[in-house]
């Protein structure tokens, strides 16, 4: 994907980015959910940086999509703080700020503690298991440094306490709240 610095978008050449894509949309499901997540997930890996340029033809053709759910998942990803849309200039990955950082650790951490404070209240035998299951992948990820599996493993150890709390639409919100970079 092509990109240039926020702040000197005029004079910097393209950079071209390796950004993983191959699992191309899947036409039974919603284009620019899709999307929104390939761009997250390569914003928040740092395959795509801060200040980078998002060059929105070029993620139309990596998707094989229509303009339509790109600029759909680009509206949701500045939603998110994640990227920043200059009009007639250029879309660009956010800034991190560490203000915003330490606010949302401050969020995301009282959030997980309040579910598993709530998820120790329903645990059984099978939760136990799973858990059990989910640390063993991440240690194994974490042997091989293989940090992106490690990433989704935690998330899923997340979920699933949050799945133990019966409180499953807080991960959304502990989900929104690590984005708060501004």
């Amino acid at each position: 994907m092509p990109v240039k610095s926020a702040e000197n978008a005029a004079t910097k050449q393209d950079i071209v980015v390796e950004v993983d894509f191959s699992h191309h949309v899947d036409r039974k499901l919603p284009a620019a959910d899709q999307i929104y997540q390939g761009l997250r997930e390569a914003i928040i890996s740092g395959n795509l940086r801060p200040n980078e340029a998002v060059s929105e033809n070029r993620v139309c053709g990596m998707f094989n999509v229509s303009r339509s759910p790109v600029r759909s998942a680009l509206i949701r990803l500045a939603e998110d703080g994640l990227i920043v849309i200059f009009p007639q200039r250029g879309t660009y990955v956010s800034p991190i700020r560490l203000s915003g950082l330490r606010e949302s650790q401050f969020t995301r951490i009282t959030l997980e503690i309040a579910l598993v404070k709530e998820a120790a209240l329903n645990w059984n035998g099978e939760l136990s298991r799973e858990i059990h299951e989910s640390i063993a992948s991440q240690k194994r990820h974490a042997e091989e440094c293989d940090t992106w599996a490690f990433y989704f493993d935690n998330e899923s150890f997340h979920r699933l306490i949050a799945r133990a709390a019966k409180l499953p639409g807080v991960w959304n919100t502990v989900q929104s709240v690590k984005l708060l970079w501004d």
